[in-house]
């Protein structure tokens, strides 16, 4: 005998709304995340209840009576990055806390990708932007950033000097003065950065100049800047080569994940051992790089940190809609200590 199988209701707002006992409106300013009244506990029933009812809000339906999308974009300069995965981590788990949607583009490190990541958008009426820039774009972003259409925009990571918009970045110079002091207390006598192309991309900029004043004015370290671009790998090779050869008590210091890749894959291949031949340090992710060799001593940025304190910034701009002075927040970067600067 065949059965029939009823249906179940879809819940609607107003079933939410009588299972917790407050207001539509109430329920409503939830789902578009404006909290600015609301206490701890009535969002925690909210959210039980529309879990248990498995509710489903219609957005097109809200979008036309409110102008809040519950939305933000985040345009990433290379989703292919791990550094970027958990910045993108760290934006999604501000989203979460606040019930809000996050939609994900990769620029690739286009400038003409990342443009349109923006404006579309803006198209899709979002409530706001984050955007970890390819570089290069800081007339473009300063432009709609300041047009009265446009909703708030944070930038991440990499920002443009003087700020025209709320920022977060890790604190480069200071950090990388630390390193360097690290380095010339652990005996080390030359140190080579290493880094890609630094023209238009703030973080790389800030750490060279920052090496480059360290070693103009100290007078027991010295050093050189190498900025790699599109050298054969025997060339770039002998020209380490050369250095070590020069310069016994040799350190290279890295500007990021992939340079350092690129400089214990050459190490490796000119049998130099890490720790002992030569030291190698970085801008690094620690949770592979103390596993590299004999550990990398790197700088770890906190980038989940840093994604969730932009996500903090922009949100604060689209619930309190007041103008107030742009925001540079630095994230303190920390050295994790290992055994490749331990000069022996």
């Amino acid at each position: 005998m065949e059965k029939k199988v009823r249906k179940r209701k879809k819940a609607t707002m107003a079933d939410v709304a009588a299972a917790v006992g407050v207001s539509k409106t109430t329920v409503s300013r939830y789902l578009h995340g404006d909290y600015e009244f609301m206490s701890e506990e009535t969002r925690k029933k909210i959210q039980t209840v529309i879990e248990e009812f498995n509710y489903r809000p219609n957005r097109a339906a809200q979008n036309l009576k409110a102008d809040r999308s519950n939305c933000i974009g985040f345009t990433i300069a290379d989703i292919g990055n791990p550094f970027s995965s958990l910045l993108i981590k760290g934006v999604q788990a501000e989203c979460r806390k606040r019930g809000c949607q996050l939609l994900i583009a990769d620029a690739d490190n286009s400038l003409v990708q990342e443009k349109k990541n923006i404006e579309s958008f803006f198209n899709e009426q979002v409530d706001g932007v984050i955007i970890n820039s390819v570089g290069n774009n800081r007339d473009y972003i300063q432009e709609i950033s300041q047009s009265e259409e446009n909703k708030p925009i944070v930038l991440l990571d990499r920002t443009y000097q003087p700020i025209f918009c709320d920022s977060v970045v890790s604190n480069n110079e200071a950090v990388s003065i630390e390193m360097m002091q690290e380095l010339e207390k652990q005996g080390w006598e030359y140190i080579v950065f290493l880094t890609e192309s630094v023209e238009g991309i703030s973080t790389r900029a800030t750490r060279k100049e920052t090496v480059e004043r360290f070693l103009s004015d100290n007078h027991k370290l010295d050093g050189q800047i190498i900025v790699l671009g599109g050298e054969k790998k025997l060339d770039i090779m002998a020209k380490l080569a050369q250095i070590i050869s020069v310069h016994p008590r040799t350190c290279f210091f890295a500007n990021n994940d992939e340079v350092l890749r690129r400089i214990i894959s050459y190490l490796y291949h000119m049998q130099q051992e890490i720790g002992r031949d030569v030291g190698v340090c970085a801008f690094a992710d620690e949770k592979w790089a103390k596993y590299s060799g004999p550990g990398i001593t790197c700088i770890e940025q906190h980038p989940f940190q840093m994604g969730e304190s932009a996500a903090d910034l922009l949100f604060q701009r689209i619930e309190k809609k007041e103008k107030r002075e742009f925001i540079y927040r630095e994230i303190k970067a920390d050295i994790c200590r290992y055994d490749s600067t331990h000069l022996k």
